[in-house]
């Protein structure tokens, strides 16, 4: 019984031992927990703490760069750009189709598509470079 007891006395001191390490290490990460704590939860001190930051040129522009490198990550600005592109070149297909089908609604008038088309033939008759096809 006595073997059992000088097991169990080594083991608790070999735990007693570890657990004043890890308190020991453990520490001053507290203390640094607690002063990050109170400086990002009290505003003013924070405010205080970083606006100087703000106004240092090196630091806007690594601000700006890394804002900027993830944008780029996430988002596909060539595929967005082209897709935007495609899409205005279709409104602006269909803008010059409205304009140029009203240009021609005024030029050759008419209650009913056949007027129409006999206007535009007449049109046709009358210019000479047409004549000359």
């Amino acid at each position: 019984m006595e073997r059992t007891e000088r097991a169990r006395q080594r083991w608790r001191t070999i735990v007693a031992a570890v657990c004043i390490v890890v308190a020991c290490l453990l520490a001053p990460l507290s203390v640094v927990a607690v002063w990050t704590r109170n400086q990002v939860t009290n505003t003013d001190r924070y405010v205080a703490t970083v606006s100087p930051l703000a106004s240092d040129p090196a630091i806007q522009d690594a601000v700006a760069d890394q804002i900027t490198a993830q944008v780029l990550a996430y988002i596909d600005i060539q595929g967005l750009t082209t897709q935007a592109v495609e899409a205005l070149a279709v409104v602006a297909e269909a803008a010059v189709a409205w304009e140029l089908a009203r240009a021609a609604r005024d030029k050759f008038g008419g209650d009913a598509l056949s007027d129409f088309v006999a206007s535009h033939a007449a049109y046709l008759e009358r210019i000479s470079w047409h004549k000359d096809r």
